[in-house]
Formats: C-alpha cells, sequence, structure tokens
C-alpha cells in the first residue's frame, strides 16, 4: 500500500505532512566534526564481522536474521551525533551474536513479549558495555524504557532472569571485543594516529613521528572531536609537538528523524 497513490494529501493535508514529517529520511551532514572510532570503522570498511555490515542512506537500523543474515545502519551524518551512530552499530551487532551458528540466543517473536524484550535489553547493555570500553559516552535508549516493565515482572517470577540477562550481555560484548581488537591490522595511517592519541600510546605515535607521518588539519579536528582527555593532549603535544583546545561534549537535542532501531 502506497500512500501516495491515494487522495490524502487533498482530503488530509495536516495528516499528509505529519507522515511526511514520520517517515522523512534524515538529512546528510558532514561526518567531519563526528566522533570517529577506529576500530569499528575498520571492520565496517573491510567487512570483518561476523555477517555483513552495510551504512547506506536510510531511515532505520536492524539486523536481518537467518539465511540473509546482515545489518543495515544509516549513514553516521544522518544521526544527532557520532555517539549515537555508534551505540546503534553496536546495538544491531549485538543482536547479530545471537545468531543459531554463534551465541545462538533465543530472540522471541512477537514485539514486546517476554524474550523479545529480554532480546532488546541485551542488545541494549551489550551496546552501552562496548561502547564504554570504547570511548563511546553511551547511553539507555529513552525507547527502550518499556521494556523495564517487562524486564521487571520478569523478575519477580524468576530472580535467575537477571542473571541470565548479564551472562548473555558479558558473551556478546566479549565476542564483539574480540573482533574489535583484532582490527588494528586494517586502520589506516590516519586512524592508527587517531587510536593512537585517544588510548595514550606515546610508542606508536613517536614510530609514526619517526617515519614521517604529518597529521593534516582536518585529521586533528576529527582527533578533537573525539573528546581527548588532558592525558591524551599532554602525549600528543610532547610527541609531535601539536597543542589542541580540549572540546567538552554539547549535550544533544533530540531529533525526531533520527535513524530509528529494529530488532
Amino acid at each position: 500500500f502506497n500512500v501516495q497513490q491515494t487522495n490524502l494529501q487533498e482530503t488530509k493535508p495536516e495528516k499528509w505532512e505529519a507522515l511526511k514529517e514520520q517517515f522523512k529520511i534524515p538529512a546528510i551532514k558532514d561526518e567531519q566534526g563526528m566522533l570517529t572510532v577506529p576500530l569499528i570503522d575498520a571492520m565496517v570498511r573491510e567487512q570483518q564481522w561476523i555477517c555483513p555490515i552495510y551504512s547506506k542512506e536510510g531511515n532505520s537500523a536492524y539486523h536481518a536474521r537467518g539465511e540473509d543474515n546482515h545489518i543495515v545502519v544509516p549513514l553516521k551524518g544522518q544521526f544527532k551525533d557520532g555517539e549515537n551512530f555508534y551505540s546503534t552499530l553496536l546495538h544491531e551487532m549485538a543482536h547479530s551474536t545471537g545468531e543459531p551458528e554463534h551465541l545462538n540466543r533465543e530472540k522471541g517473536v512477537i514485539f514486546g513479549d517476554k524474550q523479545y524484550a529480554k532480546e532488546e535489553l541485551v542488545a541494549e547493555l551489550t551496546s552501552a558495555t562496548v561502547g564504554q570500553s570504547l570511548g563511546i559516552s553511551t547511553h539507555i535508549r529513552e525507547e527502550n524504557a518499556m521494556y523495564l516493565k517487562n524486564w521487571l515482572g520478569a523478575l519477580k517470577e524468576d530472580p535467575k532472569f537477571i542473571y541470565n540477562i548479564l551472562a548473555d550481555v558479558g558473551k556478546a560484548s566479549n565476542m564483539i571485543q574480540e573482533h574489535t581488537a583484532r582490527m588494528e591490522q586494517y586502520l589506516t595511517p590516519e586512524e592508527r594516529f587517531t587510536q593512537a592519541v585517544l588510548q595514550d600510546n606515546r610508542p606508536v605515535l613517536e614510530q609514526m613521528k619517526n617515519e614521517g607521518f604529518t597529521p593534516s588539519s582536518r585529521l586533528l579536528e576529527s582527533v578533537a572531536a573525539n573528546h581527548p582527555t588532558a592525558d591524551n593532549l599532554e602525549t600528543l603535544h610532547s610527541t609531535f609537538g601539536i597543542s589542541l583546545p580540549s572540546m567538552e561534549a554539547e549535550p544533544a537535542m533530540k531529533n525526531m528523524n533520527e535513524p530509528q532501531l529494529g530488532l
């Protein structure tokens, strides 16, 4: 059914405009100045995850189960900030770890049922856990608050439920972190530089300096967008003689057109 084939625009123009706004694909922003996570970027670019990841223009992110196992996520520039892009991607990656050939989690079928809610919580907590380890400021999503009711109800019926969730989160997080750690070999020089600055990896920075690597102003702007710590900035200054201003994260406004999650 295609609403454009109806007379809704003429008969109910307000409803028509509301639907257009609801399903409008977010505008693509320049990704320069947005958070970057080199290891995740390399994983997506080189297709090194357990299933294909397709980042393309759209208004939804989802993991497709079964034989056509893959992940789709909108372009980073469609999100209000880089943190939300990576959190969303990690959320869908967490879902993909539950496939039968991997961690084999029961995911549920009907939206809102106990197993569906549990899987959504596992994905969200995994995203937050892995995100924190990668330096991404993450939080439980507002749209997943509905699952807390199911979660608390299940806890009353079975106190072991929380342990099952945390066990699944631990397994999924470990799987993502193990794959991510192997991405060093795929980093471009620019990604390697960014990674070294954010990890205070002085030996790598000194090696790159000795090899003649010179970071561009655009790269330094990208590094600054990752909100480096005082230690990060000191290491960069002592190795490359470069001083960057400390950037505080700005509170993001909720974007009603931001891409939505899908199980």
